[in-house]
C-alpha cells in the first residue's frame, strides 16, 4: 500500500512539486545575482580587479584611483564606489569611454575605451593626437610609437584633452589614415610631416630622410607617383644622396640631386 502511495506521488503531484522547488531556487540564484551585479559598489581585493584594453594608461594607475595604493598587499581589499570610479577615469585625457560590471562571485571588470595615438605631433614638445585631433600628453608607459610626427606648427597647438586650434593638422590626420587604407608603402616609410610652407607639405622619409614635396589637395595621386618611382628606380643608398624629391608639378617628378 505504501509503494502504490509513492508512486501516485511521483507519478502526479510530487513531478510538479519537485519542478516548482527548481524553479524557485532557479529565480533566487538569479535574483541573487542580480542584486550583487545591481550594487553601486563593493569590497575587492586586488586579484579581484580586471582590467582590459588599457595601452595608454598603466595598470597601477587604474588600480590607485579605485583605491589601492602603492603599499597595499593583494590580500588587502577596498571599497569602490563604482560611478565615483567611472567619473574619475573619464577625467583621464586618454579615454573616451569606460564601463564597469560586477560579475559573480567577486570580480569587478574595468573596460576601458582609449583613444588611438594616429601621430605625434609637436608644439612646446613632444605630444600625442588621435584621428579626431584630441591632443594628448605621451604616456609613462613601455609603448613603443612607430608613428610619424607632425611639425612645423607656427603657435599653440591648443590643450591636452582638447581638438587642437590648427586647421591644417586635420588635412594631414586625414592623409595618414587614407594612406594607412590606400598606400601602405609610403605609410610605412613618413617618418616626419612638415606644415611650415603655406601652399604645399614637406614629407621626410624614414632611412633616407630625404624631403618630398607634395600639393596639400593632390598629394595621394602624386604619393602614387612616389611608391612606383621608388619600387621601381631607387634604393636607399641613392635615396640618401637626393637633396629633394618635387611632385607638385603634373605629370612630373623632379628629383635634386645633393651636392
Amino acid at each position: 500500500m505504501a509503494r502504490r502511495r509513492k508512486e501516485k506521488f511521483w507519478a502526479g503531484s510530487g513531478k510538479f512539486f519537485i519542478l516548482v522547488l527548481v524553479i524557485y531556487l532557479s529565480a533566487l540564484g538569479l535574483k541573487r545575482v542580480y542584486e550583487s551585479s545591481g550594487k553601486s559598489s563593493g569590497k575587492f581585493t586586488v586579484p579581484d580587479i580586471q582590467i582590459e584594453n588599457n595601452k595608454l594608461i598603466n595598470t597601477a594607475k587604474i588600480l590607485n584611483l579605485c583605491g589601492f595604493s602603492d603599499h597595499t598587499g593583494d590580500k588587502d581589499s577596498v571599497v569602490i564606489e563604482y560611478k565615483q570610479l567611472a567619473k574619475q577615469l573619464l577625467q583621464m585625457v586618454y579615454l573616451k569611454g569606460v564601463s564597469i560590471t560586477r560579475r559573480p562571485p567577486n570580480r569587478l571588470n574595468i573596460t576601458v575605451d582609449e583613444r588611438k595615438p594616429l601621430a605625434f605631433i609637436y608644439g612646446k614638445g613632444l605630444n600625442l593626437i588621435d584621428e579626431e585631433g584630441y591632443l594628448m600628453p605621451v604616456p609613462e608607459t613601455n609603448c613603443v610609437w612607430d608613428l610619424p610626427i607632425i611639425t612645423g606648427i607656427q603657435g599653440s597647438i591648443g590643450k591636452l584633452g582638447e581638438k587642437t586650434t590648427v586647421a591644417g593638422v586635420y588635412s594631414v590626420l586625414e592623409m595618414i589614415k587614407r594612406l594607412q587604407q590606400e598606400n601602405l608603402i609610403i605609410s610605412e616609410m613618413i617618418s616626419e610631416i612638415n606644415l611650415s610652407e603655406k601652399d604645399y607639405l614637406i614629407i621626410y622619409l624614414v632611412k633616407g630622410a630625404v624631403p618630398v614635396k607634395v600639393n596639400k589637395d593632390t598629394y595621394n595621386k602624386e604619393l602614387y607617383v612616389l611608391k612606383n618611382y621608388l619600387a621601381n628606380h631607387v634604393d636607399w643608398k641613392s635615396l640618401r644622396k637626393m637633396e629633394y624629391i618635387d611632385l607638385r608639378f603634373k605629370n612630373q617628378l623632379i628629383v635634386k640631386p645633393g651636392s
